[in-house]
């Protein structure tokens, strides 16, 4: 597949997500169910619908919704849009996606903003309702303000984004495993420590400081650049020796062993924040860390067709989501300028995930069936991302 068919594909998917209104199903929206009310205390029924290739939804009573993280998606993907065509039409659809984010926010106050999920979730450790901000969701939709900042230069968005480093400081909260800092995942007291979570907010943090030309800011006693020091170095300290990490730790310690996209989303905040660590000997430390993760992602995870493990070493279900990140992933990377591995994830996710009816990506596959099931977060705005990301790539 050559870069025409992939942006002739591109402007198609965005034609269907744009008729949709941004709004879909998501894997994990069991609990908007009327019916989940009968089923209080357990996840069995969330990961059954997940799972299953038919579309359960509209017998369960659980509508089309706006997934918070599309609108983050969605504004990305409109400003590459602009930048790779310099149509004003694209800007006047970014613009109006950042007054929907800010609409959307939960917390909005004169000193934090942030969001959580549109629909209630669970784990086996935490409850994460619609009203509780969530530290993943603040650093992306944050990131997505960042890249609306670089290119209208407007200072009140850079404002924006320092409340948006507040609430998820709060919300997080700086907690230690073994020494090594980490920001939780959300306000419980049982929260997760994730390595991708915590990255990504430092990729926020240290991009705030530096479109604003500042050496540190302080919020509640925390330095913002010693804590992403530190969080560096907590990803330096638990990598594999194969160059993966693990999801990370439960609140009592356990390890959540599996690796899968989420590799992607350590490795790319960490190739956005090498520039920009004033610490010489981490810098070095930093960028072989990012060096032996992307191989491992590159090599290891993506197989000899360009199909993305589901969670290494387990190929099936071949999972979208780990698609789009593969090639995000590879497109953020510009100094890698062999595209062999890009195009083969291109091509391998192409031909065995879009509908040319449709014009939309299916959900998985497995060794002997598809699931067909198209959500608009999970499949469609990651690929639209990503597939502008590879663009933008292929055009420099």
């Amino acid at each position: 597949m050559n870069r025409e068919d992939v942006l002739r594909h591109t402007l198609e998917l965005l034609e269907t997500i744009e008729r949709e209104n941004y709004r879909g199903y998501d894997p994990y929206d069991f609990y908007l169910s009327p019916y989940s009310r009968f089923f209080p205390k357990s996840i069995l029924f969330l990961h059954l619908q997940k799972f299953s290739p038919i579309n359960l939804r509209p017998l369960l009573g659980i509508k089309k919704g706006m997934v918070t993280k599309v609108y983050g998606l969605m504004l990305d993907s409109y400003l590459n849009l602009y930048l790779l065509t310099r149509d004003e039409r694209y800007m006047g659809k970014a613009q109006e996606m950042y007054r929907m984010m800010m609409d959307a926010a939960i917390v909005n106050t004169p000193e934090e903003l942030g969001w959580g999920r549109n629909y209630p979730f669970k784990t086996g450790g935490e409850i994460h309702d619609n009203k509780k901000p969530l530290v993943y969701l603040d650093s992306r939709l944050g990131l997505a303000l960042i890249h609306y900042y670089d290119i209208t230069h407007d200072d009140t968005v850079l404002a924006d984004v320092k409340r948006v480093v507040t609430n998820l400081l709060r919300t997080g909260r700086v907690l230690k495993k073994d020494g090594y800092s980490f920001i939780g995942y959300s306000p419980d007291k049982n929260t997760r420590l994730t390595f991708n979570a915590s990255m990504v907010a430092v990729e926020l943090m240290m991009k705030l400081l530096d479109r604003s030309g500042q050496t540190t800011f302080v919020i509640d006693d925390i330095d913002i650049r010693q804590l992403s020091h530190d969080v560096v170095r907590t990803m330096v300290h638990f990598q594999e020796p194969d160059g993966s990490w693990t999801y990370g730790f439960s609140s009592t310690g356990k390890t959540f062993m599996q690796k899968d996209f989420h590799q992607g989303f350590v490795i790319d905040s960490l190739y956005h924040v090498l520039s920009l660590i004033s610490d010489d000997e981490l810098k070095e430390e930093g960028f072989s860390a990012y060096e032996k993760g992307y191989e491992f992602l590159k090599n290891i995870q993506i197989g000899k067709d360009g199909e993305f493990f589901w969670r290494y070493p387990k190929k099936y279900p071949i999972d979208i989501h780990n698609q789009a990140q593969g090639i995000l992933s590879l497109s953020v990377n510009r100094e890698d300028q062999s595209l062999e591995v890009l195009e083969k994830i291109i091509n391998y996710t192409f031909t065995h995930f879009w509908s040319k009816k449709k014009k939309c990506f299916y959900y998985q596959k497995w060794p002997l069936l598809t699931n067909r099931i198209s959500y608009m977060r999970w499949c469609n705005a990651w690929m639209l991302y990503a597939q502008t990301e590879y663009l933008l790539k292929t055009k420099e």
